[in-house]
């Protein structure tokens, strides 16, 4: 018997700004899409972990487009339910925006609050209208690839082609979020023709540093024809932004794989409207690749500079207009205070000298009876204290024609009380810019949009203080024209190339923690890391982030002057294996030298990484061996990530678990455990030993040998000892009469030497006398000494060898001696077996 599930309840809080299905209804959605011209739409599971993390976020967007834009949640989990029963989703959540009748367009972003309206934002006004010259150039120059349509508005409201053109914009944004080919059109003949589009309904590819490229006429003119043509033409972005999705991707391994990349981290403000740090990023990069020392490049960098300095400046003036817009409201409504005793509005005489069309300096100025105001409860505008003896006279003629500002005086020296004067100027259109002061909107409709606009940016810049996005107060101001003349064109002056890329710091931080452990990470400054994978080496910028440092970084990796980055982990515990009685020395890279450099110690180190399934099931293994070898005195075992941390270039392995042995006073003779071996404890017993020092064996030997043993094992060495010196004793001997042959050989007179003396002092003598007599000849008398020499070097091969073996038996003698495990009777035995007592039978037998 099956239990039936719960009925769903309510994902979304009620009062959410979320249309809720639980029950997983798609015909209300559908209804929804008749009335509605744009959806978003998230398909959840209640149960989904990722889908409760993303629901606030969610919301919050919903919140930010009230009465604009609808947003829509369905349970896609409820068996029962609609949504299941249509769509086969493979995981939690999707997201989707549908726009009229068209299919969903995909949110493949970080599900932000912040991303999430950046796309919808993108969707809401795919495509931007060119009027003049400069901004075509201004656009061209801004990004790496530019889609621009001509239509002709003047012969129909809705030109032919151009649904489709608008209809390719928004598909563009869902193939590549991040780095889209941004789309714009023009209207009028006369820029077209600049551009060479002759007819309407002709399309323009023009791309950052490569030829522009027209939209065949003969081709189809719809949005899938469109988006694909564009999809094998675009160019690769001078500047690669990663947003890998946060599950099993090669987005970041295939940016890797091209070559050595520059990965830079930033922060990045999605409701700015203008990606400050990116695109000081592309400015170097645009010198960077600049080999022709192409003058359009050039004038791309300083329109990117004036660009980057113009967003600081209108940010910051609409964050005063936005603020006096606040304060303006809180003056004109303010609610009475029981603090205070009285206030009183004053109006003063029009101006024009300030806001540049008729406007009024409205004042209210108040007594409170109370000590001085709390941080609180002034205003964050400029407080200003005044004389004693101003008046308030006196104080509004001054203040009559400046920016708004508040006053606060006391009066009488009297701490109970105080009085407050708080101005504003007041104009028709008090968010307008300078340049459009003087403009008066008579249209009702134009004014309603231009205060929803204004509304908006407000709205905005409140909602990235309540995400906590980066200020672009907080930005680093670096407007110089960068200085550095080696970096430009330098891609095409060298084999060592690299590629950039940027990630957001804010939601990627992992992999800088994991490229450089210990990183003093920032959410709000840059860092920038080479990552060098035919190599395996990273190199870490340690300055100061601005486009020169940066740029200087890339000049050194060029010229190979970049120290490699080593990691280092953070020692966690500095014994493994204490449970188990033992102790395996926990490694970092910081520590690992001060261990294996141990010159009177043999050293065994484990490398291994947390993520490998057979350096777990090795754990148990290498705890026994160090079990075994638990009372060596001068073996270490150690182990280190080797995830975590960089070794050097020596001990780099290519597979975990893996096993390095440092012997003492020979730690350049290090030797790495047989991969062909199987890692049994017999083999790793047997490798330790063999490596290891002489002590080491005695000590394992002796640790393992039993009373009877050890006696047998002395009575053993001191025969052998006996024999040795005998055979040594045997090889002296023959050695000295090998030494007396030779010299007997090279007395030996030649042959011709003999047959001189006889024809002075003897008659001569028969054939056969001479074949008797004759001493041998040179030939014959090299062989024996070349037989003479090559014995007596064998001999002194012997007797080396034996001298050798009776000091290694004479060491072993002497350890058995010192041992304390073994005693008979009332005298230890090992004086019998002295190693200055010669006749050790006799000894013995005695």
């Amino acid at each position: 018997m099956v239990i039936p599930p719960k009925p769903p309840e309510r994902f979304f809080p009620v009062g959410s700004a979320v249309l809720d299905f639980p029950y997983g209804n798609i015909n209300p959605v559908t209804n929804l899409l008749v009335k509605e011209e744009i959806i978003f739409m998230m398909y959840y599971a209640p149960w989904c972990s990722k889908s409760k993390e993303i629901r606030t976020e969610f919301a919050i967007a919903a919140k930010y487009f009230q009465n604009r834009v609808r947003f829509v949640a369905v349970n896609c989990w409820w068996p029962n339910g609609e949504c299941r029963s249509s769509y086969k989703l493979i995981s939690y959540p999707e997201l989707f925006i549908y726009h009229t009748n068209l299919d969903g367009f995909k949110f493949t972003g970080i599900p932000t609050a912040a991303y999430m309206i950046k796309y919808t934002e993108d969707i809401l006004y795919p495509l931007k209208i060119l009027h003049t010259r400069e901004q075509i150039k201004e656009f061209n120059s801004r990004y790496d690839n530019v889609m621009i349509g001509f239509f002709d508005f003047h012969a129909s409201p809705q030109p032919l082609g151009y649904r489709q053109f608008y209809i390719t914009a928004m598909r563009l944004l869902e193939e590549d979020f991040s780095q889209p080919v941004r789309t714009a059109i023009i209207t009028q003949p006369n820029l077209a023709s600049l551009l060479g589009l002759h007819n309407t309904k002709s399309l323009i590819l023009h791309r950052l540093t490569n030829t522009t490229l027209i939209y065949p006429q003969n081709n189809n003119f719809t949005d899938e024809d469109i988006t694909q043509w564009i999809r094998l033409h675009k160019q690769q972005p001078v500047v690669k932004w990663l947003s890998p999705p946060g599950h099993k991707t090669q987005h970041l391994s295939t940016a890797i794989n091209r070559g050595s990349a520059v990965l830079v981290f930033i922060p990045i403000n999605q409701l700015h409207t203008y990606n400050y740090y990116y695109n000081m990023v592309r400015e170097v990069a645009l010198h960077y690749l600049n080999c022709n020392n192409s003058l359009f490049l050039h004038d791309a960098v300083e329109l990117s500079i004036r660009q980057r300095s113009a967003s600081l400046e209108g940010h910051l003036q609409q964050t005063d207009q936005c603020r006096h817009k606040q304060v303006y409201k809180s003056m004109l409504y303010m609610p009475p205070s029981h603090d205070k005793n009285c206030c009183v509005s004053l109006v003063t005489s029009h101006s024009k000298e300030y806001s540049g069309e008729d406007s009024q300096t409205v004042c209210e100025y108040c007594k409170h009876v109370k000590t001085t105001p709390s941080l609180e409860e002034r205003s964050h505008l400029c407080m200003i204290d005044t004389p004693t003896s101003l008046s308030a006279g006196v104080m509004l003629s001054g203040l009559a024609h400046t920016p708004p500002q508040c006053l606060n005086t006391a009066q009488d020296y009297n701490t109970n009380e105080y009085r407050t004067l708080c101005c504003k100027e007041c104009s028709y259109n008090m968010l307008s810019d300078d340049k459009c002061s003087s403009r008066k909107t008579t249209d009702p409709f134009i004014a309603k949009s231009n205060s929803i606009f204004q509304n908006l940016l407000c709205r905005n810049l409140k909602l990235q203080e309540e995400q906590n996005l980066t200020s672009p107060f907080d930005f680093i101001k670096d407007f110089d024209r960068l200085g550095i003349e080696e970096v430009i064109g330098l891609h095409c002056r060298s084999n060592r190339t690299l590629n950039l890329h940027v990630m957001d710091i804010k939601h990627h931080s992992v992999f800088l923690e994991r490229l450089v452990p210990g990183y003093p990470i920032d959410i709000n400054t840059p860092a920038a890391v080479i990552v060098d994978k035919k190599n395996e080496a990273q190199f870490v910028l340690g300055e100061t982030f601005n486009k020169k440092n940066l740029a200087q970084f890339i000049i050194n990796y060029t010229s190979s002057d970049l120290n490699r980055h080593l990691r280092s982990g953070t020692l966690q515990d500095p014994c493994y294996g204490e449970n188990a009685g033992v102790c395996i020395r926990e490694t970092t890279f910081n520590t690992f030298q001060d261990i294996i450099l141990q010159q009177d110690k043999d050293v065994l180190v484990l490398l291994y990484a947390p993520w490998c399934g057979f350096c777990a099931g090795f754990a148990h293994l290498y705890i026994n061996l160090a079990k075994y070898f638990k009372t060596a005195q001068n073996l270490i075992f150690a182990r280190i990530n080797a995830d975590t941390n960089d070794l050097p270039w020596e001990y780099t392995v290519s597979s975990y678990p893996t096993l390095l042995f440092f012997p003492a006073h020979r730690k350049s003779d290090s030797v790495v455990f047989p991969a062909s071996i199987p890692k049994t404890l017999p083999n790793l017993i047997k490798f330790v030993l063999h490596h290891s020092t002489h002590d080491l064996r005695l000590d394992t030997a002796a640790d393992i040998c039993s009373n009877s043993c050890i006696d047998h094992n002395r009575v053993v060495v001191a025969a052998t000892i006996e024999t040795l010196r005998m055979r040594s004793h045997q090889y002296t001997r023959r050695l000295r009469r090998l030494m007396s042959r030779l010299a007997s050989l090279n007395n030996t007179p030649s042959p011709n030497h003999h047959l001189t003396k006889m024809s002075k002092h003897s008659p001569e003598k028969s054939s056969s006398d001479r074949l008797v007599q004759d001493p041998p000849d040179d030939d014959l008398v090299l062989h024996r000494r070349h037989k003479v020499h090559s014995s007596i070097a064998y001999v002194q091969r012997q007797i080396h060898k034996m001298e050798k073996r009776v000091k290694d038996a004479m060491h072993l003698h002497k350890y058995l001696l010192s041992h304390k495990k073994f005693t008979s009777g009332k005298e230890q035995l090992f004086k019998y077996f002295s190693p200055e007592i010669k006749d050790t039978k006799s000894k013995t037998k005695s």
